[in-house]
């Protein structure tokens, strides 16, 4: 199943070669931390080092998570690393997971590369987890981009958390979006890939 191709990108496991571009794009003056979560602030100089030593020893020992919890966007014509597709529970008990995109960047901002990663990602994890029904994914009305990413894509906007997210002045609400297997299914039945070739 991997890599996962799409028109703009491809979906992979992070390699040796891409840690320079991923420590560049975690500096804390770049423009994606406006959309995720800003409010939490970029990482530490500390937590980045500390995670990059922890990515290179994953790579160097080739001990990635089966199915994979996150892989590599990287643009389809130069295999350069451009960004990251990730998945965390919201309830383990209950198979319910929520699934993430960063397009870190920003010079490949636009142009359907979110909707492709987003959209291989939830193909594959919806084939590697046979028995989850349902996928999820949360974002900010300050992050319009995901708002058209997960719209695109056919999620139903489930949740809305009003005035939830006091940001620089303004005052957000927060979203949840759904994603049910059977909607999936009818939406992409020869596979999310095979829409997008």
């Amino acid at each position: 199943m991997l890599p996962m191709e799409g028109r703009h990108i491809r979906l992979r496991d992070i390699r040796l070669a891409d840690l320079p571009a991923w420590e560049r794009l975690r500096a804390p003056d770049r423009p994606w931390y406006r959309f995720d979560a800003p409010w939490g602030g970029p990482p530490t100089t500390d937590l980045v080092t500390a995670e990059r030593i922890r990515l290179a020893e994953t790579i160097e020992a080739g001990t990635f998570a089966e199915p994979r919890v996150r892989l590599a966007i990287a643009d389809a014509a130069t295999d350069a690393y451009i960004g990251t597709v990730g998945r965390y529970f919201k309830s383990r008990e209950t198979d319910w997971a929520a699934v993430g995109i960063g397009i870190h960047d920003e010079t490949y901002w636009g142009g359907g590369r979110g909707t492709e990663a987003l959209g291989l990602w939830c193909g594959y994890l919806f084939e590697a987890f046979p028995t989850w029904r349902r996928l999820t994914t949360e974002t900010w009305t300050g992050n319009a981009p995901m708002m058209r990413v997960a719209e695109k894509l056919g999620f139903t906007l489930e949740a809305r958390y009003r005035e939830a997210r006091p940001w620089q002045g303004g005052v957000y609400d927060a979203l949840g979006y759904g994603m049910l297997r059977g909607e999936w299914a009818a939406r992409y039945p020869d596979g999310f890939a095979a829409s997008v070739r």
